[in-house]
């Protein structure tokens, strides 16, 4: 049995990115919450598991509806954008999250196996090319 592998850039099995960078809730008229909804930053993510979990911020139902217009959902990517830059997480779970500081979140086609590109992700040669497209 022959197997046939397929090269595809990631704006091909991409549907969207969200991108909140830069928003707090203080921008948004509000502040943080003692419960609610988590808000995962870039120190939160390392070698695809969640950290320091019990430092994780949490945002109310109304300023989780201001932040996040747009869901994360199972099997979305979260990617840290800086600080540390290139650590990727594969959401496995319902549970609604913020993505707050230096996080960005590729929503993944459903005919592409999102687990597949999480591993490749996490992968030397992918965070080899990272490096050498980053800027500061």
């Amino acid at each position: 049995m022959k197997c046939k592998l397929s090269e595809y850039i990631l704006g091909d099995i991409v549907t969207g990115v969200i991108d909140r960078r830069g928003v707090t809730p203080k921008k948004l008229g509000g502040d943080w919450s003692d419960h609610g909804f988590r808000a995962i930053s870039a120190k939160n993510i390392k070698n695809g598991r969640l950290v320091e979990e019990d430092q994780i911020r949490l945002v109310s139902e109304e300023m989780y509806k201001k932040w996040m217009p747009i869901e994360i959902s199972r099997n979305d990517i979260l990617i840290t954008s800086e600080a540390p830059f290139g650590e990727t997480l594969l959401w496995d779970s319902d549970e609604k999250i913020v993505a707050s500081q230096r996080i960005f979140v590729l929503k993944i086609k459903p005919e592409f196996d999102p687990a597949y590109l999480f591993y490749y992700m996490s992968s030397r040669p992918f965070k080899c090319e990272l490096e050498a497209r980053s800027t500061g």
